[in-house]
């Protein structure tokens, strides 16, 4: 079963520019395809990984 990610504004923010760094130095796509594959696997195995909370 699949879950949902919700990726915050802030998680966003760091994505994007992990993206222009890894453009300069001309992995983009292979920094997006890992990325990709990661969402993946955490959508197939969610309660593999321990949720964080801010300010609890």
């Amino acid at each position: 079963m699949a879950y949902d990610i919700v990726i915050s504004k802030e998680a966003e923010i760091d994505l994007m520019n992990a993206i222009c760094h890894y453009r300069i130095s001309g992995l983009e796509e292979s920094f997006k395809s890992d990325f990709a594959k990661q969402l993946s696997y955490l959508k197939a195995n969610l309660f593999l990984f321990q949720i964080f909370y801010r300010n609890v």
